[in-house]
């Protein structure tokens, strides 16, 4: 009796998922970004990582934050990908379209570097973002530092997000992928906070005509590294 009322349980929830198996996909998409966004901020994992590789205490620009975020936003997805045989140009790991690309690209390094020479001037960013190095061996860590970390969390949420909501959801993935990204700013600066919002946008339409997150995995790292020299040196001066 028992056994009968579970078999036939059982196949009613089947009846009722049956339609849903395409969109089954992007369940495991969303828990797969949702872990691993989780573990990215993880910082009693963070600290493990540090004394599991006394060697990075050596390298003080390169920090264990960035790389624990690529390991778990790309990485991690990247695991994910193969095992379910996505086409990685499918999550934007490619140049996608050149021709669109290059042009935007450029107009984004411009625009964000003068943003850079503003912000670097207010007191809320140079309290949090202030780094004691001047050697610009120890700057050169630290822009590789950045790629790292920007590379993941671009993936995350412009490759990963994106590329596979797309099929489904058109242009509103870029509005899916937006709100990790802001959420993740929490703590940040109040300018920053707010102005994830315009960036997330701005950088999800990019990648979804670009097709692809590679640059601006490159913009986000220079705007990072930038902002935080023009602190440094203007500190400094």
């Amino acid at each position: 009796m028992l056994r009968s009322l579970l078999s036939n349980h059982v196949r009613a929830w089947w009846r009722e998922l049956s339609p849903e198996h395409p969109r089954l996909a992007l369940v495991g998409a969303m828990l797969v970004a949702t872990v691993c966004l989780t573990l990215s901020h993880d910082d009693e994992l963070i600290s493990r990582l540090v004394k599991s590789l006394p060697g990075l205490r050596g390298l003080a620009p390169l920090r264990p934050y960035d790389l624990f975020g690529f390991l778990a936003l790309f990485v991690l997805p990247m695991g994910y990908l193969l095992v379910t045989r996505q086409k990685l140009t499918t999550v934007g790991l490619s140049f996608g379209r050149l021709r669109f690309a290059l042009p935007g690209f450029l107009a984004l390094f411009g625009f964000l570097s003068l943003l850079s020479l503003g912000i670097s001037r207010m007191g809320s960013f140079q309290g949090f973002y202030h780094r004691g190095l001047v050697d610009w061996s120890d700057w050169g860590l630290l822009f590789c530092s950045h790629l790292l970390f920007m590379w993941g969390w671009e993936f995350m949420n412009r490759g990963f997000l994106l590329g596979l909501l797309r099929p489904r959801l058109g242009v509103l993935a870029v509005y899916v992928q937006l709100l990790p990204f802001v959420l993740l700013h929490l703590g940040k600066p109040t300018f920053e906070l707010y102005g994830s919002v315009l960036f997330g946008l701005a950088f999800g339409y990019y990648a979804y005509v670009a097709r692809s997150f590679i640059y601006c995995a490159f913009l986000h790292a220079w705007f990072a590294w930038f902002t935080e020299v023009l602190i440094a040196t203007g500190s400094a001066a």
